[in-house]
This record gives C-alpha cells, structure tokens and sequence, in this order.
C-alpha cells in the first residue's frame, strides 16, 4: 500500500461531503464520526464502489520505470497526440479527444473540459500514458520512428526486457516484473507475448506447444479447443454488438416507422438459434443498445421472447392501423421479405428451418446470422 491523496466533492439530496486529505502508507489511518456523517461513503469514493462528482485519488508515488514521476504533464501530452490532426488511429476517437480541453493545473491534477455532456467519457481515460519527460516536443508522425519503440519506458507493473524483431515486424516481447512499480508486486516471473500473422496461425502455434495461451477463438477453434482436455477455457463478454439499423424516414419502406412492425420483426427472429447455430453460443440477446455491465443498464429490461404467432398477431394490428388493411399487409410482407432475402444473401446459410417467421409467413428459410 502506498501513500494516498484523496479530494472529493460528493452528495446526496440534504447531504454534502468535501474530503482533501493525504492517507500515509503507514500505521494505521482511522476515520470516525457520528451516523451520517459520511463514513462509509468516503469509503466508498476510496475503492471506487461509488463515483464522486468530483475530486480524484491519486498514488502519491506513482513513477515510470526509469525512476521519474508520473505527473499531469504526461496525461496533458498524451491526450495531446491523440488530438494532433496527424493521429493514424480512429477518426471517432480523435474527433472527441479534439473536442476536450485538457489542462494541467498542478503536477497531480487534470482539468478535461468538454464542449457538451458526455455520459461515456470515463471510459475515454483508460488510455495508458506515455512519459512526457522522454518524448517532449517529438510529434504523432515521428513516434512510430522512434528507437523508444523497441526500448519503451512504462510505469506499470511489468517492464520490457527484450523484443524480437524479424526484419521490420516486432515477433515478439518478454516482459519482467519491474523493480519500480508502485502497486502490489506481480505474481508472474516472466511473460512472453508472441506475435502471429493469423489468428489460425496463433491457435496452430497453441496446438503444438509453442504457445501457452491464447486470446480469442473462432467457432471452429473453440469447439476444437472445448475437445481437448489440455485446455482451460475462460469467456468473458466483448464490448461489442451487432445491430441492424432501420431507416424511419425511407418512404419506400415507411412501415418500418411503425412501432407494431419493428416489434413484430424482432419477435420473428429466433436470436437465441441464430447465437448457438452461427456463434457457437457466445452471444446473449441484447435488449437495447447499453452493454450488459454498463453503469448505463437497466437490469429491469428483458429480451423480447421469439413468438411468431405475438409477430403475426402484430403485423395484423399494423396493417388495419394503416389505409387499405389486407393490402397494406401483404405489401408489408412482400417488402419484409425483400429486405431481409437480400440480408440473407450476406449471411450464413442453415437450411433446416428459418431462423425468422410470423405466423404462417416464412419470412425466408435463410435469414442472416
């Protein structure tokens, strides 16, 4: 355990809590006071069960692995690549980090200022640093030149021992616990990390021995892998989701405005079928576009179930809602069809029945996966 320096701002409706205080490493740090007067919440702040308002904690003695601190120089010069209108990477990223002002207002503290709110924006800071000390004044364009790409310096618990370089591709790195870590000693002695052109050619590297571990596996390589009971086998959800986006103003398909067709398709669609058929069940239904997990969730919603007959009996709402009744139906129908035959040419063929149907309607025995 290190040195803390905790500031919050925090409250609650007829309660406020300001805390700016430095916690030693040492002996023992005791907080009292009477029934509310914010004990446990503090607590709380400090093991970030509870987000503050405002304020921050930071590690007192936090330093790269050359021995220099960590400071807000390096969080205001790393943001500041990103923001550079030279940044290789996604377009998305650098178009927010260019909205955002970010100062330093002393060596520990990070102002970011946004042009509107964002509710996302925590998860924007996960971003690792690079040592403003080392590369001052070098720019986006120049860094990938750089021999600190082959001898990096870190200030997390593990640091760069070698890399191996097979002409101008880096194969592979060995990392070492680092002497001048701040947190908890690792508990590994050495990690490999290695390199490969394909992810078959990473399983294939597994499969002989060459490698330990593997992140990430197809549908073919994981029930080759579930096979073999050399493997341990650990999943964890993505950060990710496959939606299909329906146009409301398009007045060729304006139906689709209709809140009984949209809720009709997606009672048509056998989803659970289409994870364990197609993604070899590493999927969950999703109920909206929040990730489960995500502070933003409603544990409250629940995925709508697959019922043809709920989607037949809805389709026939829409279409007596709508001027000419039986006809508006079967032109609803006909271009429901339509739009998803050409969605299904894309996708995976599993001809033993459709994955999507309303009543005695087929949509099309080859729906997308």
């Amino acid at each position: 355990m290190k040195d803390l320096t905790v500031r919050f701002e925090h409250g609650y409706p007829g309660f406020g809590l300001e805390v700016d205080l430095h916690l030693p490493s040492r002996g023992v740090t005791a907080i009292f006071g009477p029934s509310g007067s914010g004990k446990t919440t503090l607590l709380r702040l400090i093991a970030g069960l509870e987000r503050a308002a405002d304020g921050y904690l930071s590690v007192a003695d936090a330093v790269w692995q050359d021995g220099q601190p960590v400071t807000a120089k390096d969080v205001v010069y790393t943001f500041g690549l990103i923001q550079d209108r030279n940044y290789p990477g996604p377009g998305d990223l650098a178009a927010l980090w260019r909205s955002v002002k970010v100062d330093a207002l002393d060596a520990k503290t990070v102002r970011f200022t946004l042009s509107e709110p964002y509710a996302p924006f925590l998860d924007f800071l996960s971003t690792g640093l690079l040592p403003e000390h080392l590369l001052a004044g070098v720019g986006v364009k120049e860094l990938d030149t750089l021999p600190f790409n082959l001898k990096p310096v870190g200030s997390g618990p593990f640091a760069v021992e070698t890399v191996i370089v097979e002409g101008e591709s880096i194969r592979g790195v060995t990392l070492r616990p680092s002497g001048k870590y701040y947190g908890s000693k690792a508990l590994l002695d050495r990690v490999d990390v290695l390199y490969y052109p394909t992810q078959s050619d990473a399983f294939a590297a597994l499969e002989k021995g060459d490698a330990t571990g593997l992140g990430g596996l197809s549908v073919d390589e994981l029930n080759a892998a579930l096979k073999n009971p050399k493997y341990r086998i650990y999943t964890a959800r993505l950060p990710q989701s496959s939606l299909i986006f329906l146009n409301l103003k398009n007045t060729d398909v304006g139906f689709f405005a209709q809140r009984e067709i949209r809720k009709a398709l997606l009672s048509a669609i056998d989803r659970q079928r289409i994870i364990d058929n197609v993604l070899g069940g590493q999927a969950v239904p999703a109920v909206g576009p929040i990730l489960p997990g995500s502070w933003a969730e409603d544990p409250n919603l629940q995925p709508l179930a697959y019922d043809p007959g709920e989607a037949a009996r809805l389709l026939e709402q829409a279409s007596q809602l709508a001027e000419g009744n039986q006809r508006q139906l079967s032109r609803n129908q006909a271009l429901i069809k339509s739009e998803l035959t050409d969605l299904a040419e894309q996708g995976h063929l599993v001809p033993d029945r459709p994955f999507c149907q309303v009543g005695q309607l087929a949509l099309d025995q080859r729906l997308i996966a």
